[in-house]
């Protein structure tokens, strides 16, 4: 009997309000057939804290990442150093449409840094798909300074989502190729493509 080991992983999102956490991690939990029904348009605030579990599988292995929707609003700053504990690492979402979300960067490290100094993470500049304001020297300069790595994407469409699964997995366990997702909803594994 072949054992495949499994990781579990603790994933926080962070960002200002309305960058599209919340979107982003319904985007991870859809399959990809049932795209057009997933993103909405309408804005629901997160309530402090939401947190959703997505099993990734290698040949090797399998990764769940426990990943955490924290309110970016300032009001729930102290909750949402409570949620950090025990991160393995953050995506910090930096929505491209509008500036000022990524001039917050710094306290937005800060905040990750007060609660686990070694953290790794991803910057995440969401709405793609929008008019883009911020552009790509800018978001290199902040990767560069976090020692991470920048993706780009869109909840909307999809581009490149499940691309952020694989650098979050390759950033739990280096070398791992993640190449399926598991559809919770219909018990299967689906390509990641």
């Amino acid at each position: 009997m072949n054992v495949v080991p499994i990781t579990n992983a603790k994933i926080v999102m962070i960002g200002d309000n309305e960058v599209g956490k919340t979107a982003l991690l319904q985007r991870f939990l859809a399959s990809d057939a049932g795209a057009a029904e997933v993103f909405r348009e309408d804005y629901t605030p997160t309530l402090g804290a939401d947190f959703q579990i997505i099993e990734l599988k290698s040949p090797e292995s399998t990764i769940n990442l426990y990943i955490w929707d924290l309110n970016g609003h300032d009001s729930f700053k102290a909750l949402r150093a409570y949620y950090m504990h025990g991160m393995d690492a953050y995506l910090f979402l930096v929505d491209l449409t509008r500036p000022e979300t990524l001039d917050h960067a710094y306290q937005w490290h800060d905040e990750v840094l007060a609660v686990k100094p070694d953290a790794r993470g991803i910057i995440i500049g969401t709405k793609l798909d929008g008019e883009r304001q911020i552009e790509d020297n800018a978001l290199d300069r902040i990767a560069a300074e976090f020692e991470c790595e920048v993706v780009l994407v869109s909840a909307k469409t999809g581009e490149n989502c499940n691309g952020i699964l694989r650098k979050i997995a390759s950033l739990i366990q280096p070398g791992t190729d993640v190449t399926k997702k598991r559809n919770r909803i219909a018990g299967t594994w689906e390509d990641l493509e």
